[in-house]
């Protein structure tokens, strides 16, 4: 798909962290996606230890290993913070673009509303939060997406490399 193709003034704002400080703060958006990474952090640690277990290591840095297993999954969280971004263009393919580019990573269609199209990742329910869904709302001239801060920066990226190729 070529720039022409999306809209010859476009403007893609950068994304930005509309919600309150605190929701930031506390990292765990909801009570479901921190009993997800509990579990997660959990079969994780029992998988580090029943390995160096298994493998005779000995089991000496035991806080090193929780530490660092509990980074690891952090990371997950954080990049499923939520985050916003607008795209203004007037008589804009901007929806059709960003579909397109949310199912070929592996998103589908969840609802529409009025002027809101919501997606979720095409996943088993025990392996996708509720927080990885992505929302883009129409209004006016602006279209605004709303989703995880990793989605949402790829989605970004792409938009603005397909409008800024030659």
């Amino acid at each position: 798909m070529n720039s022409m193709q999306i809209q010859s003034r476009l403007i893609v704002s950068p994304i930005k962290y509309h919600r309150p400080v605190w929701r930031y703060a506390l990292l765990f958006q909801s009570w479901s996606q921190f009993e997800s990474w509990l579990i997660t952090y959990a079969l994780a640690c029992i998988t580090v230890f029943g390995f160096l277990g298994i493998s005779g290591q000995p089991i000496k840095a035991v806080n090193l290993v929780l530490v660092a297993v509990a980074t690891g999954t952090l990371v997950s969280v954080a990049l499923a913070l939520p985050v916003q971004f607008t795209v203004e263009a007037q008589q804009s393919n901007t929806i059709n673009v960003l579909e397109n580019q949310l199912q070929n990573m592996h998103y589908r269609e969840l609802a529409r509303y009025d002027s809101t199209i919501f997606y979720q990742q095409k996943l088993p329910r025990f392996l996708r939060w509720d927080e990885s869904a992505v929302s883009i709302q129409r209004d006016g001239n602006q279209t605004i997406i709303t989703g995880p801060q990793f989605i949402l920066t790829i989605l970004r990226s792409n938009l603005v490399r397909l409008h800024n190729r030659p």
